[in-house]
């Protein structure tokens, strides 16, 4: 987990923190108010400058399957 991420993580300290206001009656709630998990994350990320999925392109420079390139993953990859 990169140092940004971090700091955004450490704002994080319930699933309680993931969960939006909603929007105020009569309105159109904005993706932040109404946004949830992971997505609300992502948004929470974005608005401090952090990307949270990491989505710059993969190293297209390698080619063939002598040197797989491993993505970071949440789940192990297999060996």
């Amino acid at each position: 987990m990169s140092r940004a991420n971090a700091e955004v993580a450490a704002e994080i300290h319930s699933e309680r923190d993931l969960l939006p206001p909603g929007g105020k009656p009569g309105t159109v709630p904005s993706d932040l108010e109404q946004a949830t998990g992971l997505e609300r994350l992502e948004i929470l990320g974005k608005m401090q400058g952090v990307d949270i999925f990491d989505m710059r392109p993969l190293d297209a420079s390698r080619r063939g399957t002598h040197t797989p390139l491993h993505p970071n993953t949440p789940t192990p990859t297999p060996n």
